[in-house]
């Protein structure tokens, strides 16, 4: 079975158009916007990549002209270089940083001047490595990027065909000179199948990066087992000639000497064939010479298969779903050797007398498979059965993406497969690049979809497709559902007529007419839908409404998002078009699937559009915090609803004042977080607001601030506490760290990440210990520097456990000199310890907090109300009258207790009257704690 081509005569290549369209990258942003996993999981651990960064040193130089698979690094420097390009290209398409397209066109620019990349016997595999994945990262960078010049482009093109591509001879000294696709345009016909399957890989996505339509075909019509084009060369012919007996057996693979070729047969097909390297079965070609090569050709194959869809080519279903038996069969082969199941409580061992084995001679002629090989190839000291988790063959994702949403296909077909990848994802993580540059890798935030997301988003302004995804608020016409590159039908769409009724537009099944200025769907009948896919910005409250025209009773239309949410509602008859309200709905950020079903007893003559828009009456808000990372560097992240900003600006002042404020930067649309790097230490803090404008109108959130030397550090959460014993041991019970003591009776605390102390900010450095009597402590910041110079020389002690450091007073000190916290900048350290030594060692000490403050009045103030903060403006409302406090709100019984600003109680007041009252003495500040059934709160009053 050959690929089927559904787009228009003519080919018009999808842009990009590799392993990932606008619409692809329009499902990445949404999905990580919402951090939604596997998307932002996968996103997050990208980032760290450091290939992924623009900060990436580039090896090569314009100076290379040879690549050299040995002899010196050239090799080894492209190798780097194309994964890094490719992995910043996504950050770029993800993020809208530039920086990360500028390294992209650096990497590009420092190999566009190679002539000669070197043959030798493995040439399709070494250049198809290296150029496939440089060839992805040049598609995305030149179709969404337009900083990459135009003449820089050009050379990097012609590199890629050196000295010139031609369809009709092969020049005469590619040799010396040839590159890139003069070292893949036949493949590798005398070698296994992923070593002819890298060549193709990389044929195929030339000719769509070259908008070379010759190119492309001849890897489509090759990997798909037809002949060569007409006006093309001729793949290789055949048959091999081989010698008569085996030149080498052994349990698995006897192993034959290839002579020539006798190319009696044009274009005979190699190992690189689809049907050549999956067989009926579903056993691969290289199952016998060991499992990592064979689920490594799997990955090729199924990277073929992506660019095709993505072209409109399906060559996934071709031969019975051919690739899909291939993944079934070797992840069965190999999963089931370390993992039980109930349907397979041992490791499955495929037969010949059962047809689970077949024993054949490859295309290449010079392998025969006896057996699958449990071990690498030869070597039988070494497993590679078992070997299949998704750090080294991240290949899974995209598989699953395709058979199990797009096509639908049940669970027990692709059991196997998504075996796989639940073991990886829970073992290994979610997929990454993977082993060197075999594989794309990253399908957690590339390749997954969600059950319902089976099409890609597209429209057709000028008869071929544009793959973008609709942000609401948005009218997507309905003629423009969801597209699939093969049958739609129960996919994208159902529709009970045999075929396309108006046959404009597109070319499926769906009816469609002219109608409204355009194109509609036309003749809806009951049970008839339609899928759209598209995105939502921000959290808010919408409006669905279609535009239609309907001139019988009866007609009700239904929709449905995610197979979630629905609503219904009848279609009033209109003899024009018009809009018609299905109902108001909240969604949460990210990329959903929207069908329309036909419901009721009468046809929708014509449906023209749908359109989501805000619900004018939501309530708008807006959130911003802000906090400093370890690096001292101001972290903003934000939360918009009912707000869909044109543009979003980050604004900063060193005081609270936002019209003395300035903006510092423009951020992308879709971002939700911002890392202000350009503070400075000189400054005591910053404020920072985010400024959104929707439709003309400027909406500006509340303050967020920081400032230098905060630590609040408790352990109310496990996950977040910061503290752990490195000398004696720990355990975190009750919101407390008990630390016990070894047997000398040390205990050493260490604070994880470093600090940041800021003295004009937060002079107090106060924690909350309890220890046995005689119990000495001593705070570090290096081996040798003690803050106040020894053993237990904090400045003062609160109660029997809160022990405080008056940061003014007291500094590091060491056997060299003295060094104080500045008042005004900041002192970092990678190195912070609280040092304990007790005679009692069976007693351990119990660590509640460790934190600075601003005045010894506030600590007071935090240890005497039992609460975590005193906040600047308070929650429980009060009246002042003179010396008398009242309390309105309050209408319960409640103790009332007095402080005055050294700590000292003053009072104490129970009472169970409604709106209670406490008169205070003389003029001063005071802490008054209110604590009920329900509620414990502390205020500060100034009389």
């Amino acid at each position: 079975m050959s690929a089927v081509q559904l787009f228009a005569q003519g080919r018009q290549f999808v842009h990009p158009g590799l392993s990932h369209k606008k619409s692809d990258i329009d499902r990445m942003r949404a999905m990580v916007n919402a951090q939604i996993d596997p998307w932002y999981g996968s996103f997050v651990r990208l980032s760290n990549d450091n290939n992924a960064k623009f900060t990436y040193s580039v090896r090569g130089n314009a100076s290379i002209t040879t690549i050299r698979p040995s002899g010196d690094n050239t090799y080894s420097a492209i190798s780097s270089d194309a994964r890094a390009a490719y992995l910043n290209a996504l950050m770029w398409v993800l993020t809208d940083d530039v920086r990360h397209a500028q390294k992209a066109v650096e990497i590009f620019n420092a190999w566009k001047n190679v002539t000669c990349f070197e043959a030798g016997g493995t040439e399709s595999l070494n250049v198809g490595r290296v150029g496939w994945l440089l060839v992805e990262a040049a598609e995305l960078i030149k179709h969404t990027y337009d900083g990459w010049a135009p003449s820089d482009m050009q050379q990097f093109k012609d590199m890629l065909v050196h000295p010139g591509y031609s369809n009709t001879h092969v020049p005469a000294n590619i040799v010396s000179e040839g590159t890139f696709y003069w070292r893949a345009y036949m493949g590798d016909p005398g070698r296994h199948g992923n070593q002819d399957l890298f060549g193709w890989r990389l044929v195929m996505s030339m000719g769509v990066f070259l908008d070379n339509e010759i190119m492309y075909d001849r890897a489509l019509r090759y990997f798909s087992n037809q002949t060569s084009r007409p006006d093309d060369l001729n793949y290789a012919g055949g048959p091999p000639r081989t010698s008569a007996t085996p030149t080498a057996t052994n349990e698995y693979f006897n192993t034959y000497t290839l002579y020539s070729r006798d190319n009696t047969t044009a274009d005979y097909g190699y190992n690189g064939v689809l049907p050549y390297f999956i067989w009926e079965n579903g056993q691969c070609q290289e199952s016998s010479r060991d499992q990592d090569h064979a689920i490594l050709g799997l990955g090729l194959i199924a990277a073929i298969a992506e660019i095709a869809w993505n072209q409109g080519d399906d060559v996934y279903s071709s031969y019975d779903n051919r690739i899909l038996k291939g993944y079934e069969w070797a992840l069965r082969y190999n999963v089931s050797m370390s993992y039980s199941f109930p349907d397979q409580p041992g490791p499955w061992e495929p037969r010949v007398e059962t047809g689970e084995f077949i024993q054949r001679r490859d295309r290449s002629g010079r392998w025969y498979s006896l057996k699958p090989n449990p071990y690498y190839e030869s070597d039988f000291t070494r497993f590679s059965r078992g070997n299949f988790r998704s750090d080294k063959r991240p290949v899974y994702e995209i598989a699953l993406a395709h058979y199990g949403v797009r096509v639908g296909l049940d669970e027990q077909s692709m059991l196997w497969t998504s075996r796989a990848l639940e073991i990886s994802n829970n073992e290994v993580g979610y997929e990454s690049s993977g082993w060197s540059l075999d594989h794309s890798g990253w399908g957690g935030l590339t390749f997954h979809r969600n059950p319902w997301m089976a099409g890609d988003p597209v429209r057709f302004p000028a008869g071929n497709p544009v793959f973008e995804m609709p942000r609401v608020p948005c009218e997507i016409k309905a003629v423009d559902y969801d597209f699939f590159a093969g049958d739609g039908q129960y996919r994208t769409y159902f529709d009970r007529s045999a075929e396309d009724e108006g046959k404009v537009y597109r070319r499926d099944g769906v009816d469609i007419t002219t109608g409204d200025h355009s194109f509609v769907v036309t003749s809806m009948e009951t049970g008839e839908w339609l899928s759209y896919t598209f995105q939502v910005p921000v959290d808010g409250e919408y409006r669905l409404l279609v535009r239609h025209r309907t001139t019988g009773t009866g007609a009700r239309l239904k929709a449905v998002i995610d197979n979630e949410q629905e609503m219904e509602a009848s279609l009033p008859v209109k003899a024009e078009f018009g809009p018609t309200a299905l109902g108001d709905l909240r969604l949460t950020k990210g990329a959903k699937v929207l069908r329309i079903y036909v419901a009721g007893e009468g046809n929708v003559s014509e449906l023209s559009s749908v359109q989501l828009i805000q619900n004018p009456e939501a309530v708008k808000k807006m959130e911003l915090a802000a906090v400093l990372n370890d690096k001292n560097h101001a972290v903003l992240s934000w939360s918009l609803e009912n707000i869909i900003p044109s543009s979003v600006e980050i604004f900063r002042g060193v005081g609270d004042d936002f019209e003395k404020a300035s903006a510092i930067a423009s951020v992308s649309l879709d971002a939700v977080s911002y890392t202000d790097a350009s503070v400075s230490g000189k400054v005591p803090g910053y404020h920072y607001w985010l400024v959104c404008n929707e439709n003309d109108v400027q909406r500006v959130s509340e303050t967020a601030s920081v400032s230098w030397g905060a630590i609040f550090d408790d352990f109310k959460d496990t996950q977040q506490a910061r503290w752990s014993v490195v000398n004696g041991t720990g355990s975190v019970d009750g919101g407390v760290l008990n630390i016990g003591y070894n047997s000398s009776g040390k205990a050493y605390v260490s604070r994880m990440g470093g600090y940041t102390l800021h003295a004009g900010n937060f002079p107090v450095l106060a924690c909350k210990i309890e220890t046995p009597p005689g119990t000495i402590i001593a705070v570090h910041n290096a081996v040798s520097s003690l803050l106040g110079g020894g053993n237990d020389a904090q400045n003062g002690v609160i109660g029997n456990s809160v022990v405080y450091y008056d940061l003014t007073k007291v500094g590091f000190t060491s056997s060299s000199a003295t060094v104080m916290v500045p008042a005004d900048d900041i002192l970092t350290g990678s190195f912070f310890q609280l040092r304990l030594t007790s005679s009692d060692t069976a007693t351990p000490s119990r660590l509640h907090w460790v934190r600075t403050f601003k005045s010894i009045e506030e600590l007071n103030e935090y240890v005497i109300s039992g609460i975590s903060e005193i906040p600047d403006q308070f929650t429980l409302w009060y009246l002042q009258e003179g010396n008398m406090i009242s309390f309105p709100s309050v209408n319960e019984s409640v103790l009332i207790t007095v402080y005055d600003s050294a700590g000292q109680r003053i009072t104490t007041v129970r009472t169970e009257n409604m709106s209670p009252e406490v008169y205070l003495p003389d003029p001063g500040i005071y802490i008054i704690h209110v604590a009920g059934v329900h509620f414990k709160q502390a205020i500060k009053v100034i009389i």
